[in-house]
């Protein structure tokens, strides 16, 4: 399955970290890992006008965007909750944290242009037309006295940052243009940052000797400028989950889950039946990135940890890996078949999808009616049991955002969903 967009992808697909689909953006998590451990990441910074490294506020306010499909001649509509708000001076600092090789990184920004009701329908209309014709059971309604955030997709959706610090339309894009030595880091600023603009931040990090040299490692969020940004307190810095299953608390009780979070029941279920667990002694990291590792260990334990009979074939898992059994029983069941797990990739919503689907015994599905799922993708009818099932739904009136990544939240629910509930 594909967990990550391979090198030959024209057009990155709609994503974003939204609460209960998405989550609101958090600074990138510092760690360090090997090449035999696979892909590494980046993490960023915001920097100052003095170029310091500061933390600007964060927001789960959500905001419309609205999509000029430029090939299929269609316009559509999706949500997003969270954004930063920075000043127009604010620049990025992107470092490479592998630590064992060079890394490639290509970097996007979208502008949006904000547009109420009757603007776009001046100037849309004719897309809405035909994209509600398209997709008569999902229709692009527009609400007054709302702003949309407006962009024309393109190949690659914006504006394209080049070695030599320019920027240049998207379509035309190089493969690959920024090469980051190993702790080396590369700043850059806002293409033209002008006030009240809102921003998407794409960028992908790819390491040629890593696991599977075709696969990038993708980030997304999304900045508005506002002269009167002012440093927010910086975030504690969360401790990493250990390579080992923590205990279980008889009680669920985190400080990173109040009573009235939307995911509160399903995190307190989901520990409660010892599918999971808090990442400290207080803690649940409910916006932590979930990995393959863990989605299959959660699914494991749901299916009640079965002892499985298979001889370990996987060349990234030893004997010693805290999520053995986990892997093999997945290997068992059919969910995974490769030679190599890749255990610490994060995992998306088609794959989190794929897992479920073939666990229930992969029923046979009409194609799923989202914009951003192919007919004859290999999860589209994963997707369609899942939304049928009451798993999951789409993240906007007619997409699914299949390559958004899942956090921990959103894992739990997606369990709920499918196991918590029959009980």
């Amino acid at each position: 399955m594909q967990t990550h967009f391979r090198l030959t992808c024209s057009r990155l697909l709609i994503a974003a970290l939204l609460a209960g689909l998405m989550c609101a953006p958090a600074a990138a998590e510092e760690i360090k890992m090997s090449v035999e451990e696979g892909v590494k990441p980046i993490s960023y910074q915001f920097l100052d006008s003095e170029g310091q490294e500061v933390t600007y506020p964060s927001t789960k306010e959500g905001f419309q965007v609205g999509v000029n499909y430029v090939k299929s001649g269609t316009f559509g509509t999706y949500p997003v909750e969270g954004f930063y708000t920075v000043p127009a001076d604010v620049s990025l600092k992107l470092s490479n944290k592998g630590g064992t090789e060079d890394c490639y990184l290509t970097i996007s920004v979208v502008a949006f242009e904000a547009m109420d009701k009757e603007q776009i329908l001046d100037k849309y209309a004719n897309k809405i037309e035909k994209q509600n014709s398209m997709y008569p059971d999902a229709p692009v309604e527009l609400d007054e006295d709302v702003t949309y955030y407006v962009y024309t997709e393109t190949d690659w959706g914006g504006k394209y940052l080049c070695k030599d610090g320019t920027w240049i339309n998207g379509a035309s894009r190089p493969e690959n243009i920024l090469q980051i030595e190993e702790w080396d880091s590369h700043t850059f600023s806002l293409p033209e940052a002008s006030e009240g603009t809102m921003y998407r931040v794409d960028f992908q990090a790819h390491y040629p000797k890593s696991i599977d040299p075709q696969y990038y490692y993708y980030w997304r969020f999304y900045v508005k400028v506002d002269s009167e940004a002012a440093n927010a307190a910086p975030d504690e810095t969360e401790e990493p989950e250990q390579p080992q299953e923590p205990e279980v608390p008889a009680v669920p009780s985190f400080s990173d889950v109040t009573a009235d979070a939307w995911y509160a029941n399903t995190v307190s279920w989901a520990v409660k039946e010892g599918i999971t667990s808090g990442t400290s002694s207080t803690t649940f990291s409910p916006a932590k990135t979930c990995t393959t590792a863990e989605i299959l260990t959660f699914l494991w334990r749901a299916a009640g940890s079965p002892e499985p009979t298979v001889e370990n074939p996987f060349s990234d898992v030893t004997a010693d890996s805290w999520y053995l059994t986990p892997a093999l029983w997945a290997y068992e069941q059919g969910l995974v078949s490769d030679d190599q797990l890749q255990g610490d990739k994060p995992c998306t919503r088609s794959d989190t999808m794929v897992f479920f689907w073939k666990l229930a015994g992969a029923p046979e599905m009409e194609a799923p009616n989202f914009t951003d799922v192919d007919p004859d993708a290999d999860y589209a009818q994963a997707v369609a049991w899942a939304v049928e099932e009451g798993v999951t739904s789409g993240t906007g009136t007619n997409t699914f955002s299949p390559d958004m990544i899942c956090n921990r939240s959103q894992i739990v629910t997606f369990l709920y969903q499918q196991f918590g509930k029959t009980e």
